[in-house]
């Protein structure tokens, strides 16, 4: 907020104000990097000291008086406007009593101290730690949408690592509102983180027509995403440049704008085609157009493209893209259902894959095993049998041997009628070596 104009420069039609802030974050008690994204509660809705989100039919849908700011430290911070507005030394105790900072002891007493001296130190009224699930870090978030209680009170998010991250928000469930399947009141912190890109997000954007259907773009293209389900429902193909920015069209459900770093537009038409842009139209030469905000109103819808030169450019939308058809709404819902239950095939057949080639490893190890018992068997046998084939080859030696002695004689005792002498039966040079010299 700002209270007022501190000066004007120039003159004419061309006017410059000087806004001067309302009020200011403790720096030692705010984020310890760069501010990312600033969401404002949504309406009616209030965080408590505790850090949990409630829900208070007392006030007007217009009096929000709460936001949540977003930087890559890994926290979420909760501010409270109603905590920055200046009081006197008699009111700030109470006002501050209600509204310190739980986890932060050392914040709540420079509070306190401040009230008493007729000053306020506006600190966050609480804090919420995003960390990844692995525990290997915080998440460098850029992006950020909260969700009332009644769809959830979710938290989305998307890092400067290329991840989309969900997380609940403890809340104080409203009297008569049914709890919503699997959710937990009594528990904050991250509950879902996966990889989206190949690089930074440069956009996060909620569907105004399907509150649970988000956008997300990154590095050379962009997904959505499904509240429930694990992996995007819907990949555009690579682009040749890189995706800096996207929002959904106001008016029309499946209509997606996409800012591009070589300075167009893409122009995507669910309804239409999903392979490819409908349309792309160009917005500056030479410049990356960095950021996308949709202006609706009656029969005119604008689009604000801002580019890294400090340009604005405002594009008026023609008829044919903020002009829905009759049912479209209905075929984009339909079309959402059918990559749902297509995503959920996918997983299912990726998982009987799986399953398949895990049986048929444990199938050829058990076909390979038995083939090494039977190969050993096998050669257990061969070897019996080619020692009982040498077993009876010696034994046949064995008695030609005995029967060409019995034959030769040379088995009967010496001197025996029929003995041969073995003398005769020795070379000549024996016979010589043994006559008498």
């Amino acid at each position: 907020g700002a209270e007022g104009a501190a000066g004007q420069e120039g003159s004419g039609a061309a006017t410059t104000l000087h806004l001067l802030p309302s009020s200011s974050s403790a720096v030692e008690y705010s984020h310890k990097r760069a501010v990312t994204d600033i969401s404002w509660l949504p309406s009616r809705h209030e965080v408590t000291a505790q850090a949990k989100l409630k829900l208070d039919e007392g006030v007007q849908p217009w009096q929000v008086w709460q936001c949540a700011t977003l930087a890559a430290d890994g926290f979420i911070l909760f501010w409270d406007l109603r905590s920055a507005r200046k009081a006197t030394a008699a009111q700030a105790p109470k006002h501050h009593e209600k509204r310190k900072d739980p986890t932060d002891k050392e914040a709540a007493e420079a509070a306190e101290a401040a009230a008493k001296r007729d000053e306020i130190l506006w600190v966050p009224i609480s804090r919420l730690s995003l960390s990844k699930l692995d525990g290997s870090g915080e998440l460098g978030c850029t992006h950020l949408d909260l969700s009332p209680i009644s769809q959830g009170s979710r938290l989305f998010a998307a890092t400067e690592e290329g991840e989309y991250a969900v997380a609940e928000l403890a809340h104080i469930q409203p009297a008569g509102m049914p709890l919503p399947e699997n959710d937990s009141n009594e528990i904050s912190g991250v509950k879902a983180v996966i990889q989206a890109h190949y690089g930074p997000c440069t956009a996060l954007a909620r569907s105004p027509f399907n509150r649970d259907v988000h956008l997300t773009v990154g590095d050379w293209s962009f997904n959505v995403w499904k509240v429930g389900v694990d992996s995007p429902i819907f990949t555009s193909p690579f682009s040749a440049e890189r995706l800096t920015g996207g929002c959904w069209s106001p008016s029309r459900a499946g209509v997606i704008f996409v800012a591009k770093a070589e300075g167009s537009v893409d122009v995507w038409d669910l309804a239409d085609r999903s392979h490819e842009p409908s349309t792309t139209f160009n917005v500056v030469g030479g410049a990356s157009v960095t950021s996308l905000a949709m202006f609706s109103q009656q029969s005119t819808q604008l689009l604000a493209a801002g580019d890294d030169q400090g340009t604005l450019h405002v594009l008026e939308i023609p008829r044919n893209l903020r002009r829905a058809p009759s049912a479209e709404k209905t075929a984009i819902e339909q079309f959402f259902v059918r990559e749902v239950e297509r995503v959920h095939y996918v997983h299912q057949r990726l998982a009987e894959r799986e399953k398949d080639a895990h049986d048929a490893a444990d199938v050829a190890a058990t076909a390979a095993a038995a083939e090494a018992q039977l190969d050993l068997a096998g050669a257990g046998e061969e070897g019996a049998e080619e020692d009982e084939f040498d077993a009876k080859a010696e034994e046949e030696y064995r008695n030609l041997e005995a029967a060409f002695r019995e034959e030769l004689g040379l088995d009967l005792p010496e001197g025996a009628p029929g003995a041969a002498d073995e003398t005769a039966l020795a070379p000549p040079s024996r016979q010589q070596s043994n006559a008498p010299p």
